[in-house]
């Protein structure tokens, strides 16, 4: 069985729209063109310190292997691959496939950056009184330049998928999550 597969949660989540496995494939389906061999590269290199008794889902652990495979892990628009995981990593205690996100995530440009952020913090607004969360204002978001926009794309990341687990990390992480999903499968 494929490593992507043996983490993959079963549809018992009712918190998310769908799985990660389910989003990718929907998104195969409608014709979108993701990066599945940066997957198996990305699930090998879980797997490969795995077997060596690594914890493999921190952000200590990307940050630390980020130049172990360069030439098959590359930056995509302007972000690093492992820093994008590095973000991520902390879905795994939600039982999420984050490697998934990831290569959803690196196929963004900057304009799709500005247009995910806009979404997210609208509806953040709509169900949700606390805009100091938010460090920009969609409007200030976009009038960022691409590399400002790929690096506070990652902040945002950070911000809304923090490391330490609790209720409060937890709705932010899940909304975050659901919010993607439905950005990228509207009327699925």
């Amino acid at each position: 069985m494929p490593p992507h597969k043996e983490n993959a949660p079963k549809r018992k989540q009712k918190v998310l729209n769908y799985t990660s496995e389910e989003c990718i494939n929907r998104l195969l389906n409608r014709g979108y063109v993701l990066n599945i061999d940066l997957r198996n590269t990305l699930d090998a290199v879980l797997f490969e310190h795995a077997q060596k008794g690594e914890s493999c889902h921190t952000r200590a652990f990307w940050e630390t292997h980020q130049n172990d495979h360069p030439s098959s892990v590359p930056e995509t628009h302007g972000i690093c691959i492992y820093a994008l995981c590095a973000c991520l990593c902390s879905l795994y205690i939600h039982e999420i496939n984050y490697i998934n996100l990831v290569i959803i995530l690196c196929t963004f440009d900057a304009q799709q950056w500005k247009n995910v952020y806009r979404f997210c913090y609208l509806e953040w607004s709509r169900h949700f009184n606390d805009t100091p969360l938010w460090i920009y204002t969609p409007r200030s978001f976009a009038s960022l330049t691409d590399t400002e926009v790929h690096a506070n794309s990652l902040l945002f990341l950070q911000h809304m998928i923090p490391d330490t687990p609790n209720e409060q990390n937890s709705v932010r992480s899940l909304f975050l999550v659901n919010r993607l999903y439905q950005y990228m499968l509207p009327n699925a």
